[in-house]
């Protein structure tokens, strides 16, 4: 169970990084318009607030590594459940002020994951 619960982290790490991505990079670009369904012009006028999420993002998927690379498993577990906990708020969030797919995207995979490394 441990070892599944690991790559469930992972997978929700990997995630944030895309978001980073997409967010940071991408936003203004045609993979990045169709993935929020925008116009190049509503893109560019938010492009500086979609970057401050892409980094805060990356700072989810940075905690999220450090609790599975942490040395002592019992303390990563918990840095991993305070991370995994913020995912879950963030995504509740956006589920409710922008898109309830983002509570599936997003907060349903970290509940998961936050399940099994709990259980784990």
């Amino acid at each position: 169970m441990r070892l599944i619960a690991q790559i469930l982290v992972a997978v929700v790490a990997l995630e944030h990084v895309w978001f980073l991505v997409v967010e940071m990079f991408l936003w203004t670009k045609p993979l990045g318009l169709r993935a929020f369904g925008q116009t190049l012009e509503k893109a560019q006028d938010c492009a500086v607030l979609a970057a401050n999420q892409g980094l805060y993002n990356g700072f989810l998927a940075a905690g999220l590594t450090f609790g599975l690379l942490y040395p002592e498993p019992r303390a990563g577990a918990h840095i991993q459940i305070f991370f995994l906990i913020c995912v879950i708020a963030a995504g509740a969030y956006g589920g409710y002020s922008v898109s309830p797919k983002i509570v599936l995207v997003q907060a349903a995979p970290a509940l998961i994951a936050l399940i099994l490394v709990w259980l784990s």
